[in-house]
């Protein structure tokens, strides 16, 4: 089977590549929240440009590394039309799934909870699988539920976990006729979105509305319904990165606008990157944060995103609790077993500061660059693992200064594991091993 290839897709250049010498496994994907209807319903352009925002959200935000990972983050991915693209390719690290990026392939389905996988791409997911087992040897399936607290790639998908169910599913899909109803919320291939309009896609907007006029007098709750507040902040917002309505009175929302606007966004996180790290754990109170009207802002929402982030979540990093954070609080909270209301009061707190251990069993809290910088024997003794292992911080002075922060991240690369310069569990466990 031949992929598409990221040429073709449109993909930019990789920053960076890992060569893999063996691969065990193909590690499954999902999107986790329900694809646009186009996507869905496997409109090939609809693919492609839903796979460039995937790539860009991954090398331009802080969900995967700190400024940004080298590449989207997998090596192939399965559009429900049964078309196979080409992403970080083969033979190169891409399970994006810690433990397994230096030994396993990792394919991103498309589609969402909710979205039932369509005949096709289960077809082109046991090709897939038959095409591993003949490059490696093996036909394992791992979901990324298997090594994170997640629920990607959803029951469906992690119920047909060999080859022969596969192709036992897509027939019984072809013969009883149940290929997916597709949602009728926008004209599958209308590329804009205008007032009136209701669904996923103005909800997004709205979303990127409220991260970047947090402050507007016309500030809501995306509710998915492009009305005439949606309408004042669109054109709020257009005058904020120079755009010009062609029709103020129904102004239209498409690629040129939504690049335009995640462009601002990523120059505001970039500014914000350089300022210093939140506090530790133990310092951060502790409110009860959820979905209000209007929506909860500031420094707390922001240090719940990167606690969210840190299980495989994704909250955003807005410090706005908007929809996306409220969703990420719910996936988390439901694989943590406690309470999914997408309220984070003491239950969802505590669940985060012990959920996987937030504190290593030797010693105690997570390392950081802060200000003012952490000291102590623990620091210390971070940095002579970290010479031990070849990435040598300079002097063992028990300070966690820029220079043990670049040591981390040289080791984390090398490990392959989350590149973030924060010394935790994951951490610790890849520095006892060498």
């Amino acid at each position: 089977m031949q992929p598409t290839s990221r040429h073709d897709t449109g993909l930019t250049p990789p920053r960076a590549t890992r060569p893999l010498s063996r691969s065990v496994a193909v590690v499954r994907h999902w999107n986790g929240g329900p694809v646009d209807a186009d996507v869905y319903a496997g409109d090939p352009e609809a693919e492609r440009r839903y796979l460039r925002a995937v790539q860009r959200n991954h090398m331009t935000t802080n969900r995967l590394a700190v400024g940004g990972a080298a590449d989207v983050a997998y090596n192939h991915a399965i559009g429900m039309s049964g078309t196979l693209y080409e992403l970080r390719g083969d033979d190169i690290q891409g399970a994006h799934c810690p433990g397994m990026n230096h030994q396993s392939h990792g394919v991103l389905l498309m589609l969402g909870n909710g979205q039932k996988l369509t005949a096709a791409a289960a077809r082109t997911l046991a090709d897939y699988v038959e095409r591993h087992q003949k490059r490696y040897g093996t036909d394992r399936q791992d979901d990324h539920r298997d090594h994170r607290p997640t629920t990607c790639p959803g029951n469906q998908i992690a119920s047909l976990n060999t080859v022969s169910k596969l192709r036992d599913y897509a027939d019984t899909v072809e013969s009883s006729d149940a290929a997916p109803e597709r949602p009728t919320e926008l004209p599958s291939r209308r590329e804009w979105v205008t007032l009136g309009d209701t669904g996923s896609r103005v909800l997004e907007w709205q979303e990127l509305l409220a991260e970047l006029l947090p402050d507007h007098p016309d500030a809501h709750r995306p509710d998915g319904d492009f009305g005439p507040l949606t309408k004042r902040l669109t054109l709020a917002a257009y005058e904020l990165v120079e755009l010009t309505a062609s029709d103020p009175d129904r102004p239209r929302v498409g690629r040129a606008s939504v690049k335009a606007v995640e462009n601002k966004l990523d120059e505001r996180r970039s500014r914000q990157q350089t300022q210093p790290s939140p506090p530790a754990i133990e310092d951060v109170s502790r409110p009860v944060l959820r979905l209000t009207e209007p929506m909860q802002r500031g420094d707390k929402v922001r240090y719940l995103q990167q606690r969210i982030e840190r299980f495989g979540f994704d909250a955003g990093s807005s410090g706005i609790y908007g929809p996306r954070t409220e969703r990420g609080v719910r996936q988390f909270q439901a694989s943590a077993r406690i309470t999914v209301d997408g309220i984070v009061g003491p239950q969802t707190w505590a669940a985060l500061a012990n959920f996987a251990g937030d504190r290593t069993p030797e010693l105690g809290r997570l390392l950081y660059n802060t200000s003012p910088m952490q000291r102590g024997e623990d620091v210390e003794k971070l940095q002579q693992r970290l010479a031990s292992s070849g990435h040598s911080p300079g002097r063992a002075d028990g300070v966690f200064g820029p220079a043990t922060e670049s040591a981390v991240r040289r080791f984390q690369m090398s490990a392959g594991i989350t590149v973030d310069g924060i010394v935790g569990p994951e951490t610790w466990g890849e520095l006892w091993k060498r």
